[in-house]
């Protein structure tokens, strides 16, 4: 009784510092401004701080949703009410309050169109048997140990070990074409992997051998791919939607099961997501110019709103796109010189329209969506997505409790953490790199997996 009255005060607590202490301090001195499209952020604020309390409060591990409540609170909650009262953006443009009001519609039938889709993939069917993946240490080990040869032969195609902690322009122009995209992602995405598998096969205890001795390969290749994943993946050079999707999912891989533990999660991410990596961003560069948290929310990286308004713009002058931007994403492999009229990304249309010289901007999943099948379209999707997200889940709590190495207990707290990104987008930058992060993982769990002869030849050893 003790303990669910605890759960209950933490969730309420939860609760109130999103959806009152956060929002009430950013507009503090500017309630003379409030209009009606504040409110209606406002209430976005609400719907997404009731449920991330509520996720915190039932104690169970929903990475996907939390991060996505987690997304929709500050980047369509937290900084549309600061850059509507404030009435100050970004990049150049002009809003009414229609096209505000109309944004909030474009998020609140999103968001409860994705729970709907969750409530009903939540539902418990005839499951089939989840598949448990037998390991074999030393097939990690030298899976770790190819991934490592791997990394440095892309760097040093890349130009070498010393050109890692250069920009990340310099590492692109080290090598011409598109492959100089390929040698970074096969420098990062592999040893992250297994890293990650490293790691869950030493904390699983069913994956445990009993001599230490037996595990000191494991121990001696995980030091190895920490340090190649510090090198490769540095804060310094490395963008920060790779360099917090790394710390997310160490972050999540080990969060335990309980409403104490998956509260201060809620509370972590956020604070990360809202002050630690754009405060970051600022002293990287070395800015000199104010950086009060208002200011941070008026940047280049919480362009996410205005973006969202800009399509709108766009959709306005030409019209629906029906699709043509999602297949784009989906055919992201086929080169322009095959496909001419291959789309751009939604980012770089919408920037254009707008006028802006510098294209290279983000598209939210509400304006992906929005640009290519409008309200009830995107809406559609939405709840397609929250469906599956609650079977994704659904399936990781159950690896969990089977303490077993599978594809879902690998993916879900990867996706969980690089969701961030792929919400804010551009699909066509974001999408690439998690079709890698499924293939890489599909791949090491092929390698790693016992089969049935060497099942039998252990089992043969052992008599």
């Amino acid at each position: 009784m003790r303990t669910t009255q605890s759960n209950f005060f933490l969730g309420t607590v939860i609760f109130l510092i999103l959806s009152l202490l956060v929002p009430f301090l950013l507009v503090r001195g500017l309630y003379n401004q409030v209009n009606i499209a504040s409110l209606v952020m406002y209430l976005i604020i609400l719907y997404s701080a009731l449920r991330l309390s509520m996720i915190a409060l039932s104690g169970k591990i929903k990475l996907i949703e939390m991060s996505f409540y987690i997304f929709v609170y500050i980047f369509f909650g937290i900084v549309p009410l600061v850059q509507v009262t404030e009435n100050m953006y970004y990049w150049p443009g002009i809003y009414n309050n229609s096209q505000q009001l109309l944004s909030g519609l474009i998020i609140m039938s999103g968001i409860i169109a994705y729970d709907i889709g969750g409530l009903i993939g939540s539902k418990k069917t005839n499951q089939t048997k989840q598949e448990v993946i037998n390991v074999d240490y030393m097939k990690v080990f030298w899976l770790s140990i190819s991934s490592i040869c791997i990394c440095i032969v892309s760097i040093m195609l890349l130009g070498g070990f010393s050109n890692l902690f250069s920009t990340r322009e310099q590492l692109t122009q080290a090598v011409e074409g598109p492959t100089a995209t390929i040698f970074i992602s096969l420098m990062r995405i592999p040893i992250f992997i297994v890293l990650t598998i490293s790691l869950i096969y030493l904390k699983n205890s069913n994956n445990k051998h009993v001599l230490l001795k037996s595990n000191i390969p494991i121990y001696f290749s995980i030091a190895i791919l920490i340090v190649f994943n510090l090198l490769v993946s540095n804060p310094l050079s490395t963008a920060r939607f790779w360099f917090g999707t790394i710390a997310f999912t160490y972050l999540y891989f080990f969060v335990k099961k309980n409403t104490i533990s998956m509260s201060k999660l809620v509370i972590i991410v956020i604070t990360s997501i809202m002050i630690i990596f754009p405060y970051a961003d600022f002293f990287r560069y070395g800015s000199g110019q104010n950086i009060e948290l208002k200011n941070v929310f008026v940047s280049g990286d919480f362009d996410a709103f205005q973006q969202l308004m800009n399509t709108q713009n766009y959709v306005k002058e030409n019209g629906l796109k029906y699709g043509t931007q999602t297949l784009g994403t989906a055919l992201f492999f086929v080169p322009r010189s095959i496909w001419p009229e291959k789309p751009q990304g939604t980012g770089e249309i919408v920037a254009e329209s707008a006028g802006y010289t510098y294209t290279n901007l983000s598209a939210p999943i509400f304006a992906e969506f929005y640009i290519d099948f409008g309200i009830i379209g995107g809406a559609i999707l939405f709840f397609i997505y929250g469906y599956i997200s609650a079977k994704l889940q659904h399936k990781y709590l159950k690896t969990l409790k089977n303490k077993s190495i599978n594809f879902f207990g690998l993916f879900v707290p990867i996706l969980a953490a690089y969701q961030f990104f792929l919400l804010r987008g551009q699909f066509l930058s974001t999408a690439p790199a998690l079709l890698l992060i499924i293939l890489f993982i599909k791949i090491s769990l092929i390698l790693i997996k016992l089969n049935e002869r060497d099942i039998k030849n252990k089992y043969i050893r052992s008599k």
